[in-house]
């Protein structure tokens, strides 16, 4: 099986505790500027584009101010997105295909009977504000890290917070995933959830990342799912991927873990978990691939798990 994640520590650097993620604001705006190239706009979810940019003004953010969010809109923008491709490859249409991927797998798990949506390290995303409004029975919830949740939690006050959207600033390396999730009183354990780890897993070391469905199905019923982005170990390990890795290390959110699509399965062996998406072999995906697993039978256990060891989730 090829997966894993660097064992001498050498990528470890923790992100910045006092700032909003500074992955979360580059992929908010690379999404906002893909939604202005070609026939983008169409093909994501509806009120994306509008929504982030709403977001990441009001959330006031001192770099990036609304000029900044707003070239976006200039066609440079997005030759500069596309440049980056160099370090990581499609990545910058692969966030466009990513978001319709985890947009669809909710609106299946909502149709499927699931009430609840936890989505974790939610940056900037929109999935919660958009959806919540047409599925009042829905209770969305986002985990984020008290940097982040802060910016965000000031930019939907201002908006205005849907009723069913539930905002936890916690710092999951000090609060497990059950006792952050029972900090909400709308929170229900026994209630079918989809969760949602979407551009996250990467950033965690390979134990961490088993620990999080551990943790995730110990407040979890039978039929709950998660579905997450995982990143490949070609580009994780391999020379075409120096560069790259070297420029997510400098702002402090090092990749830190791989599998490749087909060995998911025995990856999660250990987990409760079972992989019911077929092997991800689309390439307009860039690093990554997608997957969903589902809780197949109820938990036998509620094991005792440590907080995941990370400062910081984008």
């Amino acid at each position: 099986m090829s997966a894993g994640g660097p064992s001498d520590g050498s990528y470890s650097r923790p992100m910045q505790k006092h700032n909003p993620s500074e992955t979360a604001l580059k992929v908010a705006h690379s999404v906002l500027t893909l939604s202005h190239t070609g026939d983008w706009n169409d093909r994501l979810p509806p009120r994306l584009r509008q929504l982030t940019e709403e977001l990441m003004i009001a959330a006031k953010l001192r770099r990036y101010t609304p000029r900044v969010i707003q070239t976006a809109r200039k066609s440079w923008m997005a030759r500069m997105y596309r440049w980056n491709d160099l370090l990581l490859p499609g990545m910058f249409h692969a966030l466009g295909y990513r978001k319709c991927y985890i947009n669809d797998t909710a609106l299946k798990a909502i149709a499927a009977g699931a009430t609840q949506v936890v989505i974790l390290g939610a940056g900037f995303d929109t999935l919660a504000m958009r959806l919540a409004p047409e599925f009042a029975q829905v209770h969305f919830f986002e985990v984020d890290h008290p940097a982040t949740a802060k910016a965000k939690h000031a930019a939907i006050t201002e908006l205005g917070q849907p009723d069913n959207v539930h905002l936890l600033s916690v710092d999951l390396e000090r609060t497990k995933i059950p006792q952050a999730m029972a900090m909400d009183k709308h929170w229900q354990s026994a209630a079918k959830t989809l969760f949602i780890a979407e551009g996250l897993l990467m950033y965690l070391r390979h134990t961490d990342v088993l620990d999080l469905f551990q943790q995730a199905s110990s407040c979890a019923t039978k039929g709950s799912q998660i579905v997450f982005s995982h990143c490949l170990p070609a580009w994780a390990t391999g020379t075409a991927g120096t560069v790259g890795r070297f420029m997510v290390r400098t702002v402090g959110e090092p990749i830190q873990s791989w599998v490749n699509s087909a060995d998911l399965p025995e990856y999660l062996d250990s987990t409760p978990w079972t992989v019911v998406s077929g092997v991800d072999s689309d390439n307009r995906h860039g690093i990554e691939r997608y997957a969903v697993a589902e809780l197949l039978e109820a938990s036998s256990h509620r094991p005792t798990h440590p907080p995941l060891g990370r400062e910081g989730w984008a």
